[in-house]
């Protein structure tokens, strides 16, 4: 740690050292909520599998974010564990601000890839009905509640997939 930091408090990127990798996502298994083997709970030195991020950011409460803007996803982690990741599958309002920013493809285990083209239908025959559906003017969102994990599929208005949200269920938080 540099002095400035040292005086200032500031923390220093903990993935400043890893190495920059190019990879093949891995398959996302909903039944545990796992990317490969990082799933929530997993601490943040696990995500080295992935490489560098194209951005880390500490937040305000010394929680941070690993953003993967290439692969199209982000990791937050909280007390230095998982407690969050999202794919971004197509166009939203709440993209981060990357120039990098692809969309991701993530193969879904024993079922599929996901793309801008899955649709309702297609996450029902894969997973059956949803625990719940919230379904605004904007978006609709399937949520499943498996393992613990809240596993969330937006839709935008046109009934496609835009993003995949997984984190732990509420109550076990």
């Amino acid at each position: 740690m540099g002095l400035m930091n040292f005086f200032f408090g500031r923390k220093t990127d903990p993935t400043a050292s890893w190495p920059v990798t190019s990879f093949t996502l891995p398959e996302i298994d909903l039944q545990v909520g796992s990317i490969g083997p990082v799933k929530p709970g997993s601490p943040l030195n696990k995500a080295i599998i992935f490489g560098k991020p194209d951005s880390f950011k500490w937040s305000k409460d010394g929680n941070c974010e690993l953003l993967y803007a290439r692969q199209g996803f982000l990791l937050e982690y909280e007390n230095q564990l998982l407690v969050y990741f999202a794919f971004f599958i197509d166009d939203d309002e709440f993209l981060p601000a990357h120039p990098d920013l692809a969309f991701s493809r993530p193969l879904i285990k024993g079922h599929g890839q996901l793309s801008a083209d899955t649709d309702r239908q297609t996450l029902v025959s894969w997973l059956g009905a949803p625990s719940s559906e919230d379904i605004d003017s904007e978006e609709t969102i399937l949520v499943y509640n498996r393992n613990s994990l809240t596993i969330e599929f937006e839709l935008n208005t046109s009934g496609h997939l835009k993003r995949l949200n997984v984190f732990p269920d509420e109550k076990d938080t």
